[in-house]
């Protein structure tokens, strides 16, 4: 498996599509805001997972939005692409946060694994979401 960047102006033209696939609901491209997506390819470089990514400021990073295609979906590939993207980012980032909702136990379990604690809680659209965050310092 290989991280492959792809700049806001390139993912644009794949991100409706990648979410419907994902999550089998729409969402209009001009709704999302995000410097660059990591997207993770297979052996074939078949795309199996994508990660959006909004820089903060040079040291510090917010995983926007992300999912597996039905290709990897429910198979350990699909941790080992999370962690892949967060290794990428880990390189680049002194600190890295997201936000999952709570029902979301894979995501959650994924970020624990990967090294990222919780720092938050917060409520948005009848959601309750747990901050993840890693720093480098930590």
């Amino acid at each position: 498996m290989r991280i492959v960047i792809l700049e806001q102006k390139e993912w644009k033209k794949f991100s409706e599509a990648a979410h419907a696939v994902c999550f089998k609901e729409k969402r209009p491209v001009e709704f999302d805001r995000y410097d660059y997506a990591i997207v993770a390819e297979n052996d074939k470089g078949v795309p199996v997972a994508y990660m959006t990514v909004r820089e903060l400021d040079g040291d510090s990073c917010y995983m926007k939005h992300g999912g597996v295609f039905p290709i990897i979906k429910d198979t350990t590939s699909a941790y080992l692409a999370y962690e892949k993207a967060l290794l990428f980012l880990k390189n680049k980032y002194k600190n890295i946060s997201t936000l999952v909702e709570n029902t979301n136990t894979v995501m959650a379990k994924f970020s624990m694994k990967a090294g990222l604690r919780v720092t938050g809680v917060r409520n948005f659209k009848n959601s309750i979401l747990v901050e993840y965050s890693w720093n480098k310092e930590e």
